[in-house]
């Protein structure tokens, strides 16, 4: 039991902030604009801080084996799942077979996963394995994920050109020289990263705040739901312990595996074409149950 309290604690924090953040959507201060302009604050600021942060300490070899574990573990399950889902979904909509891998296979590492995993294991190397896990995460999404909105095409690699990614590659390039950055230039870094969990859970309250009564009676999202939320991190958890990675690599992949939808299928949906209502129920409901199965899968695996 003890072991839950820091995820207990991190998950009362984040219901409190994202009740503010529905409480501003409600009172119009969230408007449709100011959350795209958060969204994107996001995006092009906080999180590749995040990324370039969280690779400025001391490496070993067990370190840098289980981050190259992580990403490649990341990159080729989600790209298993999305395809399974996408063979699984023949019979749906087409719109709505385009966003349904995304739903099942794509965590919100970035807005929940970030304080969770803090609260868990705190500074240092987890949090570069939560940079290996966004790394794996951006190449499924932008590569096998997008194809399912676009078709293949070439030009689905210049998707991968994005703040986090470039972010990520630079903070790993300090990281494999050990080149420290200078004491001033880490603090502003320290502090642009720390924006994440207040503007995600702000955000996220925003977003829960449109969820409609209705919107809880759709079965199919509710299957969804459940499948990313209990059944894709246990069978995560069962593969790191199949090829023997090391506890802290699996607790991160885990929990990591075990957070809500991400918005990233909206995104694409809303931008390419695809279900977009369908997708932001799947976010949303999956939230919310996210909050009861991320203790319970912790307690069950005993990460």
């Amino acid at each position: 039991m003890q072991h839950l309290l820091p995820v207990i604690n991190a998950l009362i924090v984040i219901s409190l902030l994202c009740a503010m953040g529905m409480v501003l959507r409600r009172i119009g201060t969230f408007t449709d604009a100011s959350i795209k302009s958060v969204s994107t604050l996001i995006m092009t600021v906080a999180q590749p801080a995040l990324m370039i942060s969280s690779t400025q300490f001391e490496y070993s070899p067990d370190t840098l084996i289980g981050f190259c574990q992580a990403t490649v573990f990341i990159f080729v399950s989600l790209v298993v799942l999305i395809l399974a889902c996408w063979a699984l979904g023949r019979r749906l909509k087409p719109d709505t077979r385009k966003v349904l891998p995304m739903a099942v296979s794509m965590s919100n590492i970035g807005f929940i996963g970030v304080p969770i995993i803090r609260a868990v294991y705190g500074e240092g190397e987890a949090m570069l394995y939560l940079t290996a896990f966004i790394i794996g995460f951006n190449l499924a999404a932008w590569t096998v994920g997008i194809s399912l909105f676009t078709g293949l095409h070439r030009g689905i690699f210049r998707n991968l050109i994005n703040p986090v990614l470039i972010a990520a590659v630079f903070g790993l390039t300090l990281f494999l020289f050990r080149i420290p950055l200078p004491g001033p230039a880490k603090e502003c870094v320290g502090y642009l990263s720390d924006l994440n969990t207040p503007l995600c859970m702000l955000l996220l309250g925003a977003r829960l705040a449109d969820l409609k009564r209705q919107d809880l009676l759709d079965a199919g999202v509710w299957i969804s739901a459940g499948l990313k939320t209990l059944a894709i991190p246990l069978l995560v958890f069962a593969l790191c312990r199949l090829f023997g990675f090391g506890s802290l690599v699996t607790g991160v992949l885990v929990i990591g595996s075990a957070m809500p939808s991400a918005a990233m299928g909206q995104i694409m949906a809303e931008n390419y074409g695809g279900d977009v209502y369908f997708a932001v129920k799947a976010v949303s409901i999956s939230t919310v149950l996210s909050l009861f199965t991320i203790p319970l899968i912790q307690w069950v695996t005993g990460i």
